[in-house]
């Protein structure tokens, strides 16, 4: 079983597909008994960059002079 690499396996977090070689361990990853526990962490790694770009956008308002709104 082929696992996939660290930017493949972000790619597959992300929503992507993977290559053939890797469906043996898809199957495994969405079978295996701590696929529980695996989700809330992908989902996680899809809001990431969303929420950091956020939290960089609204410091560059405070930066830039804004506040805050109430």
């Amino acid at each position: 079983m082929e696992r996939p690499g660290p930017l493949r396996w972000l790619w597959y977090a992300m929503g992507g597909g993977l290559r053939p070689a890797h469906r043996r361990w898809v199957l495994h990853d969405l079978t295996v008994r701590t696929w529980r526990l695996r989700q809330p962490f992908r989902s996680i790694v899809q809001i990431l960059p969303v929420a950091v770009l956020a939290e960089a956008t609204e410091h560059r308002a405070l930066k830039a002079g804004f506040a805050r709104a109430p």
